[in-house]
């Protein structure tokens, strides 16, 4: 979500808040209901403030996959915000061949702590190796923007480009 439709729909939140203690505000004093609001929508400020603030987070983890000509198979295990571990298993279409097993980390988005079960995504990742060499993960939601990355040493032996989705579960 961009900060423009965050912005929005605090807005639109705002605005709905205000009608809900407009409502509840008959019969009150004024000055009592229009404190009552400015209370309210001073702390949500500073509750969007906060989000705001938050800093990107870098989990750590180990990805192993296997992929021959047009399809593989994607492992990985992150440890996420809490230790709480997390596996995720997709398959993936591209080009390439190889199989690689890689530790590493990287950063994810504003305020993620976790995925949740089941939850899908869909990723892109690169490989390259020669008995050593890298692999770089991308996560993203459908029709959102890139989540999390990962990017670690590997080896293996292999190369191959490749998107596909998969779904979390608690490791």
């Amino acid at each position: 979500m961009t900060e423009q439709e965050l912005i929005e729909r605090e807005a639109a939140a705002a605005w709905a808040l205000a009608e809900f203690n407009s409502r509840a505000a008959l019969g009150q004093s004024p000055d009592v209901a229009r404190a009552r609001q400015r209370l309210q929508l001073e702390q949500r400020l500073k509750s969007l403030e906060a989000q705001h603030h938050q800093r990107d987070h870098a989990y750590g983890g180990t990805v192993r996959l296997t992929f021959a000509g047009v399809w593989g198979e994607v492992i990985a295990r992150i440890n996420f915000a809490n230790d709480e571990k997390w596996e995720f298993s997709g398959e993936c279409w591209g080009i390439g061949a190889g199989t690689a097993s890689a530790a590493g980390g990287g950063p994810w988005g504003e305020g993620f702590l976790s995925p949740y079960e089941g939850q899908e995504m869909r990723f892109e990742i690169f490989s390259a190796q020669s008995s050593a060499g890298i692999v770089q993960i991308f996560w993203w939601i459908k029709d959102q923007p890139i989540v999390g990355a990962f990017i670690g040493p590997a080896g293996g032996l292999g190369a191959l480009v490749a998107g596909g989705s998969g779904r979390w579960r608690r490791a």
